[in-house]
C-alpha cells in the first residue's frame, strides 16, 4: 500500500525565489526533506498504534521524493517487497478482513488512508512556512 502526495505551493515557492535570485535547488530540497520528515512521522505514529509485534512499523518504507517537469512528488508507504507480512497488515488494518470464523474479522478503519491525507496536510504546512519565511 502507497501513496503518491502531490505538495501544492512549489510553484509560488520556486517563483519567489527566482525572483530574489536565491538558490532554488537549496530552498525546494530543504522543504522536501523536511516535508519527508514530517510524512513518515505521521505514518509510523498511525502504524505504532495498531502494530503489536512491529511488522507493521518496519515495513514501512522511507519517503521517496520525485521531482517532475514542474511539479515534486512524494512517495510513501509500505515496502511489499522487502516485508510482505507487514504490509498485508497494514492492508487488513485499513480495509478489513474477509469474514472467516477462524481467524476473526477486523473492520474497515481507513487508518492509514486518513493518514497519508494528514501527511499532505503537513507537508502543505511546511510549504507554507517556507514562502511565509520569503516574505519577511
Amino acid at each position: 500500500m502507497r501513496a503518491n502526495i502531490r505538495i501544492n505551493g512549489f510553484d509560488e515557492l520556486i517563483e519567489k525565489l527566482a525572483k530574489r535570485g536565491e538558490d532554488i535547488d537549496h530552498v525546494t530540497n530543504r522543504t522536501l526533506i523536511k516535508c519527508s520528515v514530517n510524512a513518515n512521522k505521521v505514518i509510523h505514529q498511525e502504524a505504532q498504534k495498531h502494530s503489536v509485534s512491529g511488522k507493521l512499523q518496519s515495513a514501512i518504507q522511507e519517503p521517496k521524493i520525485i521531482k517532475g517537469a514542474n511539479s515534486y512528488t512524494l512517495e510513501l508507504g509500505f515496502d511489499k517487497e522487502g516485508n510482505p507480512e507487514g504490509t498485508t497488515h497494514a492492508i487488513f488494518v485499513n480495509y478489513g478482513t474477509p469474514r472467516r470464523k477462524e481467524h476473526g474479522k477486523i473492520e474497515k478503519s481507513l487508518a492509514f488512508t486518513k493518514a497519508f491525507k494528514r501527511a499532505k496536510t503537513a507537508c502543505n504546512k511546511v510549504v507554507k512556512e517556507e514562502l511565509a519565511k520569503l516574505e519577511v
